[in-house]
């Protein structure tokens, strides 16, 4: 059994003693392999994407699989800021019981904003509560900064002086692009 000393106004417990069998301490789940996909390809931290809905895979374990229930889930955050202020998804997923579960994956089901860049995070949760770190810039991708920029508008192009012939006549033209964003 456990004997443990409640420290009054500060929600915590100190000086705690186990007496005879005591359960082995819960250790954090862990989050690796994260992964961003747009239109089904695997896009690089940084790209600029034309897809305002795309979806995250990651793995989940946990090293504790007799937790109870079993189960190991997940929070995801989505944000246009990198501090994580005023995020424009954040969900929890409870879990499975399936340990490890690899390949998981998380679909952004309402249009994220166009012109917008993103950043995104993730981390595993376990049936006690125990989290492990988020998974982000600082040690799920390779670089840092924004981890995806959505434009889903195409550019203009326009091509003038053209002759109606051009497939058979030596003939200049003159092009131009523009882009709205």
């Amino acid at each position: 059994y456990l004997t443990a000393v409640y420290v009054p106004g500060t929600g915590l417990w100190a000086n705690y003693n186990c007496v005879n069998s005591c359960p082995d301490p819960n250790d954090s789940p862990t989050i690796s392999n994260l992964r961003q996909y747009f239109n089904t390809v695997n896009k690089s931290e940084g790209s600029w994407v034309n897809d305002s809905t795309p979806y995250f895979r990651f793995d989940l374990a946990d090293p504790d699989s007799g937790d109870p229930n079993g189960k190991v889930g997940y929070q995801i955050q989505v944000d246009n800021d990198s501090g994580f202020g005023s995020t424009v998804i954040d969900y929890t997923w409870e879990g499975s019981t399936t340990n490890p579960n690899t390949n998981v994956k998380y679909d952004v089901e309402s249009a994220l904003s166009n012109y917008t860049c993103y950043y995104w995070r993730v981390r595993a949760k376990d049936s006690p509560g125990l989290t492990s770190d988020w998974a982000d810039n600082d040690n799920g991708f390779d670089l840092s900064g924004q981890d995806f920029c959505v434009d889903t508008i195409s550019p203009t192009v326009s091509v003038l002086g053209a002759p109606a012939d051009w497939q058979t006549s030596n003939a200049s033209a003159s092009v131009s692009c523009s882009d709205t964003g």
